[in-house]
Order: structure tokens, then sequence, then C-alpha cells
């Protein structure tokens, strides 16, 4: 059975080698970029099946990759993997293409978390990761709007 191949941007080192370590053997780990720049090289030579991307990232961010991306490589699935749990970073994240969305301290199981996440891209059984405080919300507060 072909291995998922994924491709990591993070610019925190120990954030890209902790992925590794936790998604190898499962799936193939094809590059790891350090920044958004490097993310859309690495994914136009390397074509992966999933990339696993940070939003805060130097030269070009995780949403404004995640947009081109559509275009370099459109078969390839966006899972972001960031510190941002606001509802406006979210929401940007999905308008940006992204597949998935997974808040970093989130879960104690993040290797459970994506590997869900990833299986689930394959199967079309996974929803779209949404931050607990966000579920907990209304979606008039989601979106930010008053709520009486």
């Amino acid at each position: 059975m072909k291995r998922t191949r994924i491709l990591l941007a993070d610019d925190h080192p120990q954030i890209r080698e902790l992925l590794r370590v936790i998604l190898e053997p499962e799936f193939k780990v094809v590059g790891a970029a350090e920044d958004g720049e490097t993310l859309l090289q690495y994914a136009q030579s390397l074509q992966p099946d999933v990339i696993i991307s940070d939003i805060n990232m130097p030269k070009v961010d995780g949403l404004q990759a995640a947009r081109l991306l559509k275009e370099i490589v459109p078969h390839t699935r966006v899972i972001f993997l960031t510190a941002h749990a606001e509802p406006s970073y979210v929401a940007d994240a999905f308008a940006a293409g992204a597949a998935g969305y997974l808040v970093k301290g989130a879960t104690t199981d993040l290797a459970g978390s994506l590997r869900s996440m990833i299986t689930g891209l394959h199967t079309h059984k996974a929803a779209p990761y949404v931050p607990p405080a966000q579920a907990r919300q209304s979606p008039a507060q989601a979106e930010g709007r008053p709520v009486r």
C-alpha cells in the first residue's frame, strides 16, 4: 500500500522534527520547509499528498502559501497546525483552501489527531478540526456578530 507523502512547514526546527518522528513510519515525510517560500518550492518539486503547515512563517506566511499552493499543486491538501485558535484565523485558513486546522496544544494526542486528519482526507470521513473554544460558541459568536 502506498504511504501518504507529507511535506512539513514550520519555522521552528523542533516542531518539524517532532512532526517527522510522530508521523513516520506510517506516512512518508518527503521534506520539511522552514519558511513559506521554501514550502512553495518543495511543494512544486516533491508533489506531496498532504502539507502540514504553520501559519506564521517568514518570507511567505502559511495563509498566502495555501492560496498559491492551490495553483501550484491543486491535488495537495493543506492542514494547518498553528497556535492561532481565533475564529478569524480559522475562517481565513479555510478560505485560503485548507482541508484541516489543528491548534497546537489543543489536544494531548497530537499524533493521533494528525493521523486521523490525514487518513480522513483520503477516506472522506474526517471533518475539519474546530478549536474547542470556537466549538462552544454559537455560529453568530464564531463569526464575530453580537449575540442577543
